[in-house]
């Protein structure tokens, strides 16, 4: 699944946390991306936007149900892409649970 990450388009403080973020989650460091992008959302929680790569990562992680909690929210207040992928991690996650 190739998903799209919410990038910063300015170098503010705010802007230089989310690249980070990007930067280790390029290099597949999906639990220190997202720790990166926690702090961003506790210290700018105006960007919820940022929401949306906390669950890009945590659906990275294997951690679905998580994913799906921070889909949920991003989805309601920006709809696409991230409703898509709150449909897919749902369906995931179902199939998931027919396995078990």
């Amino acid at each position: 699944h190739n998903r799209q990450l919410v990038e910063a388009k300015d170098q503010s403080k705010y802007g230089q946390l989310v690249g980070q973020g990007i930067q280790l989650f390029e290099m597949q460091k999906y639990t220190e991306a997202r720790e990166v992008w926690m702090k961003v959302n506790r210290l700018y929680p105006e960007h919820a936007e940022v929401l949306a790569n906390i669950g890009t990562a945590y659906e990275y992680e294997g951690q679905l149900e998580m994913a799906a909690k921070y889909y949920a929210v991003v989805a309601l207040r920006y709809g696409e892409p991230w409703r898509g992928y709150y449909r897919d991690v749902v369906v995931a996650l179902g199939l998931q649970q027919g396995n078990k």
